[in-house]
């Protein structure tokens, strides 16, 4: 393409779309993988706000011999254009092109545009460090992924279109090229420590605390929702039912996933708790140190799972793939933030200016060295 991204090999048509293949969701695989895990890493990137990032040329430039991106296009479509033509015999209507744009720039454009800037931002980053990435990088990295995943290319097109309705261009273009920029623009040599392989197996693979949970956010209630529950445990549902603000346990009578240690940060004191319990017992008010929100968490715990691995040498590979994948997305993840936030941006559809300090800065910088 004209402005230097790349242009993906696919066959000559995207892969059929409708259910894949029951091989294709580990029936081809002693290794059966939860959806969950085989996207997991995969739309991190998302989840850093990367978003809907557009890449590469549409069908209509590979046709093309100088092709530009599409915002880059000229305006060429005639907006007085008729798309469609209604008649009762009687009387007759006209949609137009104007008309369709309109409607979706209403509908979809704060959302479209935002994804737009997202590309933006990480295209700019990449020009000011002289990164590029390659339409045979971005191949290999889907042919990775799929046999990362045990199945052949076009199965892994395939399941991806079934149950996410991603194309293979889609991902190409919104998935892979980004995670590969930014994994260029980021730090991506990272170190795995024996204590984090440790940590990890017991998160993983350890046992796990059965519990129920009431959550509140009122010190005042959560100490008179404790003196109910501490006077009658085997009411503990029923006042989690009741009284808990946590829609999801509140609705199985607190019922919450299996506690493991090393959760997160912020768990870390309703992990040690629930581990130094005894069945049956209900523990003490515990605030969830989460920023921006006050949460108070009752919980009574049940039982304990069975460790699902006692080995960690069985594992270890794995735990140590898994940590390593972890810690680049976090890397990832980090500089697209850092380079949103250097980056200053007139949203003229929604009125915004986002890190105008950004601006005022250099100009400040700029005037002193005059």
């Amino acid at each position: 393409m004209a402005d230097g991204t790349p242009t993906p090999e696919f066959p000559t048509a995207d892969a059929p779309a409708g259910p894949a293949p029951a091989a294709a969701f580990g029936g081809a695989s002693k290794k059966k993988k939860p959806w969950a895990l085989l996207m997991g890493g995969t739309f991190a990137l998302a989840a850093a706000g990367v978003g809907a990032m557009q890449l590469v040329e549409t069908e209509q430039a590979k046709a093309a011999p100088n092709a530009v991106a599409p915002e880059q296009a000229p305006a060429v479509a005639d907006g007085s254009r008729v798309l469609a033509k209604l008649s009762d015999g009687k009387h007759s209507f006209k949609i137009t092109q104007d008309q369709v744009e309109a409607e979706c720039l209403t509908r979809y454009g704060v959302e479209v545009l935002e994804s737009m800037i997202n590309r933006a931002t990480v295209k700019m980053a990449c020009e000011a460090g002289g990164v590029s990435v390659t339409g045979a990088e971005v191949n290999a990295e889907i042919l990775a992924a799929a046999k990362k995943y045990e199945v052949d290319r076009d199965t892994w097109l395939r399941m991806l279109e079934a149950e996410r309705g991603v194309t293979p261009t889609q991902y190409a273009n919104d998935v892979i090229w980004p995670k590969l920029a930014l994994e260029k623009l980021a730090d991506t040599e990272v170190t795995v420590t024996q204590d984090d392989v440790k940590k990890a197996f017991v998160r993983t693979y350890g046992p796990k605390v059965k519990a129920r949970m009431i959550m509140t956010d009122n010190l005042r209630r959560a100490q008179e929702i404790y003196s109910q529950a501490a006077a009658n445990p085997e009411n503990f549902g029923a006042l989690a039912r009741q009284h808990s603000i946590d829609e999801g346990s509140k609705a199985l009578d607190g019922v919450i996933p299996p506690i493991s240690m090393y959760g997160s940060e912020e768990t870390a004191e309703l992990e040690r708790k629930a581990f130094a319990l005894k069945d049956g017992e209900i523990s003490s008010i515990i605030q969830l140190p989460f920023p921006g929100m006050r949460r108070y968490v009752i919980i009574k715990r049940e039982g304990v799972t069975d460790p699902a691995a006692t080995k960690l040498d069985e594992v270890r590979p794995l735990i140590e793939e898994q940590l390593r994948e972890q810690k680049v997305q976090e890397s990832v993840a980090k500089v697209f933030m850092e380079i949103r936030d250097r980056t200053v941006v007139h949203n003229f559809l929604t009125g915004e200016v986002k890190n105008p300090q950004t601006a005022a800065g250099s100009s400040a910088d700029a005037a002193a060295t005059r």
